[in-house]
């Protein structure tokens, strides 16, 4: 039988990759959000349906992903969400990007990479384990 922990250790790739689509889905969420602001009537219904739509399949996504990960490792990596949203918001909205801007992306990025390493202790785990 395989304990939780080497499951989760084993498998955090894809825990990681689920939460990278999940912050995808939040994004794509809040971009059509966005757009269901700037309209009226039934479009705008349609757009709110869609983007609470994506939203909760993000949310979906994102608990599934708790599966192969610990919290505090896959939790920050939904920081790049906010990655996301920049360049989706840049591309489709027109907005503005500053220095300012591109350095915090930039942290956010390097902080998913890192919180994504293993760490020493897990890879000590694995290998006593004949990982």
């Amino acid at each position: 039988m395989v304990s939780i922990k080497n499951h989760k250790n084993s498998t955090l790739p894809t825990g990681i990759t689920l939460i990278v689509v999940a912050a995808l889905f939040s994004a794509v969420s809040q971009l059509v959000l966005k757009y269901g602001t700037n309209t009226d009537g039934a479009f705008a219904f349609a757009l709110y349906a869609i983007g609470f739509a994506c939203a909760a399949l993000g949310a979906i996504i994102m608990m599934t992903a708790f599966r192969f990960g610990e919290v505090s490792v896959l939790q920050p990596i939904m920081a790049i969400a906010y990655v996301f949203s920049f360049i989706l918001g840049f591309i489709f909205l027109g907005e503005a990007t500053t220095l300012t801007k591109i350095i915090g992306i930039l942290l956010i990025i390097g902080g998913c990479i890192i919180m994504g390493l293993p760490s020493k202790q897990s890879l000590n785990q694995q290998e006593s384990n004949g990982q």
